[in-house]
This record gives structure tokens, C-alpha cells and sequence, in this order.
């Protein structure tokens, strides 16, 4: 988990009943990601449904201390329980945790943020207000880009194309997944942050570096970015201690 200062907010305020959640192994030094949601609440305790990892399902045993993981609209929330044991409701056998009181609340611009350069696209949009819902309609060709740092709250890309502080545009990119699958986004973003690139510094062509913050991106596909920015670092690590014992 990043090392950022987290808000304590009340369980019940945020956890209902079948948000999907992610479970991570204390003890698990990769921090591998294990996908479940909530099944019921009683006093006390919290009921997930069994956990899977792509696809398989895992066992989780009595006095295990796991953290559990999800995310809402502006935030990603995160607590530390203990498995107590298991419960069979109507043919499934759920797994029952401590209740905590309070949980962590991470800001979106504290959300786990990777670094790479990568191609992507994006068309401007249109947008108006109907029945007091925003929608969005592109307009013009694709514009080629690169990405060079991405996070569960936005992107940054460089482009030679100029636009305005506060405008939004449709962004399509992709990255690979753990399972050697590539995922693909096509989300609206908004520009918040604009720096013109010193020449000396420009990677490509690129005039413009912009920072933006994903306004249609769903919680399944803002996890699926977590777990790639985690899968990521992970694999970076270990090719760190590969080459510090080949050094040896």
C-alpha cells in the first residue's frame, strides 16, 4: 500500500452488501490480489463470499490476518481483519471476519501511481446537460499521444495538440494484465494540470504534458488499474533482486 496519510471513516458508512472487494494475504510478501465481495453483515462480523485469483479459487484459514481492499466514486477505502471462520448460507460457505469499527480512506490523488511511456489517443468531446446528466459526444479524428504516468485517479500524457484547463476529452489506451490478457479503456478525462515542455526536455515531437482525472471510469475498471500498477511494481522488484544476485 502507498505510504500516505489515510482518513478514518466509519465501516458501516461505506461497506455494503454485495460491493466487491479485494482480499491481500498479510503475510503475502508479493501482495498478490484475490478478488470477493460482501455477502452480509451480522453483529460483529463481515461475510465475503469465497475468494478467487484468476479464476482459481484459495483458501483463507481461521486467525489469517488479511486486508481488505475497495473502492468508491472519490476514494479507495482499505481495512486490516482477522478470519474468524466460516458460515454455509443457503449452499455456500461464506467466510466470516472480525467487524472492525473504522477503515482507511485514501484520497484519488493518493492512489498507487506508475511511470512508463506509452502510445494512446484521444479525441475531443462535446458535451450538455440533460435532465441534469452531463453527456459527452467526441467530435473530430483520434489524436495520437503517449502516456507516461497513470494512477487509479487519472493520467498524464504528452501530445503536440493545445487544450484548455477544465475541457475533457475521450481517452482510449490499454495495458497488459497479469493473466497476459490486454485491457482496454475508452474513458472521458478532464484536463486539470497544463505545462508546456522546455524543447531540451521533450520526449518525441511533444509540446504539451497534461494531467487529467478520469470522470466516467467504473470501480471494476479503476481496480483493474490498481492491480496492473501493483502487478507492475511487483515484477519490477523482483527483477531488482534477480540482478543484485547475478552481481553477487
Amino acid at each position: 500500500m502507498p505510504a500516505s496519510r489515510r482518513e478514518c471513516h466509519n465501516l458501516d458508512d461505506v461497506l455494503s452488501v454485495n460491493r466487491p472487494v479485494q482480499v491481500v494475504f498479510k503475510a503475502d510478501q508479493k501482495k498478490s490480489i484475490y478478488k470477493s465481495s460482501v455477502a452480509d453483515f451480522d453483529s460483529g462480523h463481515i461475510l465475503i463470499t469465497p475468494i478467487t485469483r484468476n479464476g482459481r479459487a484459495a483458501g483463507l484459514r481461521t486467525g489469517e490476518k488479511i486486508n481488505i481492499i475497495y473502492f468508491g466514486q472519490d476514494a479507495m477505502y482499505e481495512f486490516l481483519t482477522v478470519v474468524t471462520g466460516y458460515r454455509k448460507e443457503n449452499n455456500v460457505t461464506l467466510i466470516v471476519l472480525e467487524r472492525p469499527r473504522h477503515c482507511g480512506r485514501v484520497q484519488r490523488r493518493e492512489f498507487f501511481r506508475y511511470s512508463l511511456f506509452q502510445k494512446a489517443s484521444f479525441k475531443l468531446v462535446e458535451f450538455e446537460d440533460v435532465d441534469g446528466k452531463r453527456k459527452f459526444k467526441p467530435k473530430g479524428k483520434a489524436i495520437g499521444c503517449y502516456f507516461d504516468d497513470l494512477s487509479g485517479g487519472g493520467i498524464a500524457f504528452h501530445t503536440s495538440e493545445e487544450l484548455v484547463d477544465e475541457s475533457y476529452v475521450l481517452f482510449e489506451f490499454a495495458i497488459d494484465a497479469e493473466d497476459k490478457t490486454e485491457k482496454s479503456f475508452r474513458e472521458i478525462i478532464k484536463i486539470i494540470r497544463t505545462k508546456k515542455i522546455n524543447p531540451l526536455d521533450r520526449k518525441g515531437d511533444f509540446e504539451y504534458t497534461y494531467g487529467s482525472s478520469f470522470v466516467t471510469l467504473t470501480e471494476e475498471k479503476q481496480s483493474d488499474i490498481i492491480k496492473f500498477i501493483i502487478w507492475r511494481q511487483i515484477e519490477e522488484r523482483k527483477s531488482l533482486r534477480r540482478a543484485k544476485v547475478k552481481k553477487k
